[in-house]
């Protein structure tokens, strides 16, 4: 894709800029920026899910330190 942009750049006879180096890059683009808060220990969140079955639903709230467990759990549920 960037082959046939470069090519039809140069068919159009339209000057490119170009950036003098990636710093100027990290300053233009350090101004839409925008911080996101994330967990301080990402095994702290929850798995959440709902299953559905003929009788109802259940939902599980499971951490996912624990993520194996979890799996173990909803292969049983699933049968």
């Amino acid at each position: 894709m960037l082959r046939r942009w470069v090519k039809e750049a140069e068919r159009s006879g339209i000057p490119i800029a170009i950036r003098n180096s990636a710093s100027s890059l990290a300053v233009e683009g350090g101004q839409n920026f925008v911080p996101v808060p994330l967990p301080s220990n990402p095994t702290d969140a929850a798995i959440r899910i709902k299953v559905r079955r003929r009788g109802g639903t259940v939902m599980v709230e499971w951490p996912a330190s624990a993520a194996h467990e979890c799996a173990l759990l909803l292969r049983e549920l699933i049968r």
